[in-house]
This record gives structure tokens, sequence and C-alpha cells, in this order.
């Protein structure tokens, strides 16, 4: 096991209050652990470049996921708006809310880690 460090990242002001809003609204626990999570986002986006869409798309749905979750998913964080998600996908607006949230909950089982190890 490694040595756990302290890090510090710089962010202009503007963009530190964007992440104060998101913070807000998504209900995590701090500034710092919505950054943290945005940066797992972004490794993970890296990642799926890197080793390729298909090969993580198979680790996923081998983990839980399920195809819905993954078009849900996908969409929202493609910028979609959630009600025309669901309107897609002839799900209630409920329902496309809660296989974000599963979908969610099981990227972060994939994706545990400690960003300093």
């Amino acid at each position: 096991m490694s040595e756990k460090e302290d890090f510090y990242i710089e962010i202009d002001e503007d963009l530190y209050r964007i992440c104060t809003e998101h913070a807000k609204k998504e209900n995590f626990p701090s500034v710092d652990e919505f950054i943290l999570h945005t940066m797992r986002l972004m490794l993970l986006t890296l990642e799926m470049k890197r080793q390729g869409y298909q090969d993580l798309i198979e680790y996923f749905k081998k983990n839980g996921l399920t195809d819905l979750e993954l078009m849900v998913f996908t969409k929202y964080e493609s910028g979609n708006d959630l009600s025309d998600i669901a309107k897609s996908l002839n799900l209630t607006d409920e329902e496309a809310e809660d296989l974000l949230i599963d979908a969610y909950d099981k990227f972060q089982k994939c994706f545990q880690f400690d960003i300093n190890d």
C-alpha cells in the first residue's frame, strides 16, 4: 500500500464557483469530493478512449450495468436532458432518474480508487 500524500489543485474563481454550485446541486458532501468525482470521470473517459469503448462496455456489463443504465448514463453525460432521455426510451422521468442513479452507483463500485495511490 502506498503512502497517501496531500495534493493541491489550482483552479480559477469561476471554475470553483461552478464546482460549488454542482456540488450543492448533486448533494456532494464537499466541493473537494465533487472535484475528485469529476477527476475520476475524466480518468474514466480517458481510459475508455485508450482501451476502446467496446471492451469497457463489456467490463461494465460484467460488473452489473444493464444496457438501459448504460444508455441513460451515456446520453445524460453527453449533455442530454433527463426528461428528453426518458421520452426517447419510453420511460417515465422517475424511471430514467432511478436508472441514472443506479448507473452512477455501479460505476463508482467499478472504479473506486484513491486518487493518491
